[in-house]
């Protein structure tokens, strides 16, 4: 089971929180990569993920249009969404492959050993699970570059998913 944590990224007022989760090991793993793909096929996991996909072209407030809740509050449904779809991702241990067919292509996508990416993992402080600069960082924003989930991932495994907030 997920724990989660608070992470200072950079500057006074920013923080990742960060849900990990260890790999399991190839042989132990609790899923297999058929339960994995069934996950990826599950009507409820597929309904969240067109939800999210809609508001994802929603302008709201931090992409310079009106204030939207729907889109730009805190718990309000976008930021719901992306919770229940990070959770699930790393619960179900989904592929990045299956990742990227639910939520779309990541509005980022970076190396951990990238100069980007390097600087995120060498401000993030780790507690849980497998935090290395091998892996590959997906991104996607939920208030523009503002306030962005990240997933971790490596060999085509989500290892871990994480909120980079502002907290303003």
């Amino acid at each position: 089971m997920p724990n989660s944590s608070h992470f200072r990224i950079s500057g006074p007022l920013a923080f990742v929180a960060l849900t990990a989760l260890s790999a399991p090991a190839q042989t132990g793993s609790k899923h297999s990569k058929t339960e994995s793909a069934a996950a990826c096929s599950d009507p409820q996991l597929q309904a969240a993920a067109d939800d999210f996909r809609e508001l994802r072209t929603t302008p709201g407030h931090f992409d310079g249009a009106g204030w939207r809740p729907e889109v730009d509050a805190y718990d309000g449904k976008k930021h719901k969404l992306m919770q229940k779809l990070a959770k699930d991702a790393i619960e179900r241990e989904l592929s990045v492959d299956c990742l990227l067919r639910l939520l779309g292509k990541a509005d980022e996508q970076m190396a951990g050993g990238s100069a980007g990416g390097t600087a995120l993992l060498s401000q993030v402080e780790w507690q849980t699970g497998q935090a290395t600069q091998a892996g590959e960082l997906l991104i996607y924003n939920w208030r523009g570059r503002h306030d962005r989930l990240v997933f971790l991932a490596i060999d085509d495994k989500l290892l871990a998913s994480g909120w980079a907030l502002a907290y303003e």
